[in-house]
């Protein structure tokens, strides 16, 4: 048998389920992990409003508030002087960026305060307290 007859007599045939098994995988791992980026770490109740602007969550910097007063920020409590130091940091690291407050609807009014104007004096002039809708 010739080699030219052989390559005409049979067809070439592609399998497409490890394709998709890969495509569906990576499809899975994107969803998850998007999910799992704008998770605090620590479930807070929000104050309701009935106005307010949904900020995007990138080049912000999210800071906790919970009940007890606690503060925290990427799943790790800090102090106040402990905030002042990450703020110090990331005022070179990301001058623009905005900072967030998740307070708990019961925390104390006065760390929120505090943290706002630490947030200020290192010049961070993009400021949200984030809400719940009512």
């Amino acid at each position: 048998m010739n080699i030219g007859e052989q390559g005409k007599n049979s067809s070439l045939s592609l399998d497409m389920t490890p394709l998709l098994d890969v495509v569906f995988l990576l499809l899975i791992f994107f969803v998850l992990t998007t999910t799992f980026a704008s998770n605090p770490g620590i479930e807070v109740d929000l104050p309701k409003a009935a106005s307010g602007e949904v900020l995007p969550p990138n080049d912000s910097i999210i800071i906790v508030v919970a009940a007890d007063g606690s503060i925290i920020h990427e799943s790790k409590q800090f102090s106040l002087d402990e905030i002042k130091e990450k703020f110090a940091l990331y005022q070179s690291e990301r001058p623009g960026a905005a900072v967030i407050i998740q307070a708990d609807e019961t925390a104390k009014h006065g760390v929120v305060i505090k943290i706002l104007d630490i947030a200020r004096t290192y010049g961070f002039n993009k400021l949200a307290l984030a809400t719940e809708e009512e």
